[in-house]
């Protein structure tokens, strides 16, 4: 009975693929397997134009002093690969102006939805290419910075997690889940240890 049912189901789902689809999954079967075999579209002036015009655009907004991360030469390559398979799905020989705009559309809202920084508002490189916002980022650094002042003034010993959380907390600003979770990384990474239960210590002085 179940498998009667799966496969009534799959007949429905092909059956409303044949009435909806605007050509058959056969069809576009062999329209791809040509466009690959036939098709090898060259970047056009004007398509190469707007390339550079975008990726100089990216460098100017991003790359600065408010991003760790540069826009890698690969991105620029994806542009021009993505161009040139957008305009082989036309089976064009050149890349247009339009296939670049197109991918640019498609390029600006991965920026967005995968970039976008609540906390600043703006797109975030550092986010989409590290994992964490740039903001995130100054945050950890500076409370790095000032937990290695804190061992220093203390001669590096070992110093209650709790009572550093709490300094960290109160002097810097900071939410004690932030806190929390970044001394949680510190240890993980061999920053710091713990010599024994709730107590922290650096591993080496000249972090």
């Amino acid at each position: 009975m179940l498998k009667n049912s799966m496969m009534k189901s799959e007949e429905n789902l092909e059956e409303n693929y044949t009435s909806i689809a605007p050509i058959s999954r056969d069809l576009l079967k062999k329209y791809i397997k040509h466009a690959r075999r036939t098709c090898n579209p060259i970047l056009t002036d004007e398509a190469k134009e707007r390339i550079k015009e975008f990726y100089l655009e990216l460098r100017g907004q991003y790359d600065s002093e408010d991003a760790i991360i540069s826009i890698l030469a690969r991105n620029l390559d994806a542009l021009v690969r993505l161009s040139e398979a957008y305009a082989k799905m036309a089976l064009r020989d050149k890349v247009l102006k339009e296939d670049v705009e197109a991918i640019i559309k498609i390029f600006k809202r991965y920026l967005k939805d995968t970039g976008y920084d609540e906390t600043t508002g703006k797109i975030d490189m550092d986010r989409i290419f590290v994992g964490q916002s740039r903001s995130n980022l100054n945050k950890l650094e500076s409370l790095l910075n000032r937990l290695k002042e804190i061992f220093e003034e203390n001669n590096w010993k070992a110093l209650e997690k709790s009572n550093v959380i709490q300094i960290l907390e109160l002097e810097e600003s900071l939410d004690k889940k932030f806190i929390e979770s970044a001394l949680e990384e510190l240890l993980k990474e061999g920053t710091i240890y713990e010599p024994k239960s709730n107590q922290i210590k650096f591993t080496n002085k000249e972090v």
